[in-house]
Parts: C-alpha cells; sequence; structure tokens
C-alpha cells in the first residue's frame, strides 16, 4: 500500500476507540456516526479533522455523505449491542435496535470500501438476524472471517472478548 492511509468512516463511533486503534495502525479517520451528543462531542474533540455526522444513523443518506468526503477504504462499525447484551438486564429486548446492524450493508453498498470490520459484544454471533447480515455481505463480495479476540490479549487493562 505504501505510504497510503487508509481512509476511514467509524459507523457507531462513539467516543472512537476503534477509530483511535485504526488511527495508531495507521488509518486517516475522515468521518464518524453517532446518535448521542456527549459521544459525538468526545469523537470530535478526539479527531479534529474528521467530520462527524449526528443523529439516527437510519435517517442519514450515504450517498449524501460520500459526496462530502469521497471514497473510503476502511469502515468500522460497532451497531448497537446493550440489547444483544447481558447489560439489558431482564428488560425486554428491541429487535428494531438491533437492526441498526444492516446499516452497516447500506453503507457499504453506497461507499464501497475495501475492508469492514464489525465489533460486537459475543452474544451478536447468535442474533436470530446475523446469517442475513452475513448473507448482505456476502452478496457485496466481501469475505467474512468471524472471531472472537479478548482485549486483554493486545495491551488493553481489562478482559473482554468482542466478537468481530
Amino acid at each position: 500500500m505504501g505510504n497510503h492511509k487508509l481512509r476511514t468512516i467509524d459507523l457507531f463511533c462513539g467516543a472512537g476507540g476503534s477509530s483511535y486503534g485504526a488511527r495508531m495502525a495507521g488509518a486517516e479517520i475522515v468521518a464518524g456516526f453517532d446518535i448521542w451528543e456527549p459521544a459525538q462531542i468526545t469523537f470530535k474533540t478526539n479527531f479534529r479533522k474528521a467530520s462527524i455526522y449526528c443523529g439516527d444513523i437510519r435517517q442519514i443518506k450515504p450517498r449524501n455523505i460520500k459526496k462530502e468526503i469521497g471514497d473510503i477504504d476502511l469502515m468500522l462499525a460497532s451497531p448497537e449491542c446493550t440489547n444483544h447484551s447481558i447489560a439489558k438486564g431482564s428488560k425486554e429486548r428491541d429487535e428494531e435496535s438491533k437492526r441498526t446492524a444492516f446499516e452497516i450493508t447500506r453503507f457499504a453498498r453506497v461507499f464501497r470500501p475495501k475492508y469492514i470490520v464489525i465489533e460486537n459484544v459475543v452474544q451478536m454471533g447468535s442474533w436470530s438476524e446475523q446469517p442475513r447480515l452475513l448473507e448482505e455481505l456476502w452478496e457485496l463480495n466481501y469475505a467474512v472471517k468471524e472471531i472472537k479476540l479478548n482485549a486483554k490479549n493486545f495491551g488493553v487493562a481489562q478482559s473482554r472478548t468482542g466478537y468481530f
């Protein structure tokens, strides 16, 4: 790849943890997307040159964003996870919230990044809609590798397994 930095967007960016790791690996963070204002403010503080798109990602038009920021190489995505995990407790699960994961393929159809990294809680792997999400990625000609990684094995001071 030479000196080319991977132009990167981060869907469901939060404060920018995934973007931070990507930047450490040499990526150029171009934009983040999040619905929660405190996360947007923190992301913008951490990535001053990146654009931040605020609001419900289901209402954002990727074609308009692509006109503004151009082509990208890498799309990071950490879709809503609370409704997959024990963090929700005994409260009812919100399937509509879980389905925000399909925004990944909606954005991929427009941006056509070379790479997509999806991160979530391990329970997402047993989600009833997971096969459909994988099918959509395959239809877009992405090779998919599912893997579980523990943060403690990568210099992070916590033992937390994620599903990638």
